[in-house]
């Protein structure tokens, strides 16, 4: 129990860090959005016969990187597969597009990496797919993730699936033990193992796919 406890603290703290590293990240892309605005203006100045303050280049390499900033946020605040593969992809477009010293062996393998992250998102699409019909999580994992998997809803009434579960369980006065299940939102929880007092895995079944 005190293990399942200290587990449950580590991953709440670890929550309110990456929410803290998100904010950073939004304050410095929104800073960097206000910036471009200058440097477009001075760009527009450029334009009419003056020497202008900053190249097309400088322009669009900040705004590539500020692009990437906003999917570097949605990448720790959603924890998706898709939204890691993004941040990726937006950085080897980066290197295509912005980078003046660009040899040809580069950009082969750029495209090359481009075409690897599309392979790998088609296969996690189509194992995501197969999931959809139920699968087995530990009980550390966000009920958000779990959503998003499954393409369901379920309710805001705890962080984790083992903290949703359990908590359900005990509010019915029902024993927390392998084999238990019960309907929660848009999926039944069943238990799956068990670690000690604490709940190890819970397996979570749509109940458009039950």
């Amino acid at each position: 129990m005190y293990r399942h406890k200290l587990r449950k603290a580590i991953s709440t703290l670890a929550g309110f860090m990456e929410i803290l590293v998100a904010g950073i990240i939004l304050l410095a892309v929104l800073i960097s959005a206000v910036l471009l605005i200058f440097d477009l203006v001075g760009f527009g100045v450029g334009l009419f016969g003056k020497e202008a303050a900053i190249s097309y280049n400088d322009i669009f390499s900040t705004a590539i990187y500020i692009v990437i900033g906003i999917e570097m946020i949605k990448m720790i605040v959603k924890h998706t597969p898709d939204s890691v593969l993004e941040v990726v992809l937006f950085v080897v477009a980066k290197r295509i597009v912005a980078d003046t010293s660009f040899g040809s062996l580069d950009l082969l393998l750029c495209v090359l990496a481009i075409a690897a992250i599309f392979a790998v998102r088609k296969f996690l699409h189509f194992d995501a797919a197969k999931a959809r019909d139920g699968t087995t999580f530990a009980a550390d994992t966000r009920i958000c993730d779990i959503e998003d998997l499954l393409h369901i809803d379920l309710p805001d009434i705890g962080a984790t699936v083992g903290e949703v579960a359990e908590g359900e369980l005990r509010r019915l006065e029902r024993p927390v033990t392998e084999g238990e299940e019960l309907t929660i939102g848009e999926a039944i929880f069943r238990i799956h193992s068990m670690d000690g007092n604490a709940i190890r895995k819970v397996e979570v079944v749509p109940l458009k796919k039950r």
